[in-house]
């Protein structure tokens, strides 16, 4: 995808799917009973109403932050490199316009 397609995109914000994906997320902290220790969300986007909303979002939440991307538009190699480090560690990557996170400990150990 060219840079200037990246610049019309809305990658990060989407409020209306991560308003919707955020329900399932809280349900699966750990807090909550759930098996996410933290949700760390990818800062990919240029829109302003998407870093606020994001900024918005990851303040209501202590189990919430936010990972700056060097290079914005899709270097998701940036956030596995610098994050997602530790061996003994489950990662998942979820695009902001997945809706539904449906899990429960013993389905993650299949």
């Amino acid at each position: 995808m060219s840079s200037s397609a990246n610049a019309d995109a809305q990658p990060d914000g989407r409020p209306k799917f991560v308003n919707v994906l955020d329900c399932y997320l809280k349900k699966n902290l750990v807090s909550n009973g759930g098996f996410l220790d933290e949700v760390v969300f990818a800062d990919n986007t240029n829109w302003q109403e998407d870093e606020d909303y994001l900024d918005q979002l990851v303040a209501g939440e202590e189990l919430y932050s936010k990972a700056i991307m060097s290079h914005r538009g899709g270097w998701y190699h940036d956030v596995w490199n610098n994050l997602a480090s530790d061996e003994n560690t489950l990662y998942f990557k979820i695009d902001d316009d997945v809706v539904c996170v449906y899990a429960t400990p013993s389905t993650l150990l299949r």
